[in-house]
């Protein structure tokens, strides 16, 4: 792995059953780092403590998050949420006339 680990990479090595991403990356020694990592296929949340070797294992898959999807449909998708939080949703709005 080149460099110290950045939140937002997704990496892969021996070290895990599934690539990761890197949500926190803390530098807790020389050379150490404590990182908080999410499966991308289970979403299982790890907070690992890895070497510099153990860095040196790692393959960096993507270096960053990215959006790739459509922006008509997420603005959709978030008017229709806006909506639903609304006045006339939710716990608060139970019971209440004004």
């Amino acid at each position: 792995m080149p460099g110290p680990p950045q939140p937002g990479q997704i990496i892969s090595g021996r070290l895990f059953g599934e690539a990761m991403r890197v949500g926190t990356a803390i530098q807790t020694g020389d050379g150490t780092w404590r990182l908080g990592l999410v499966g991308t296929r289970t979403e299982k949340f790890r907070s690992v403590t890895l070497t510099s070797a153990d860095l040196a294992g790692l393959t960096i898959l993507q270096t960053g998050r990215s959006f790739r999807g459509e922006g008509a449909l997420l603005r959709l998708g978030t008017n229709e949420m806006g909506r639903e939080s609304g006045p006339n949703h939710g716990p608060t709005a139970e019971g209440q006339n004004s």
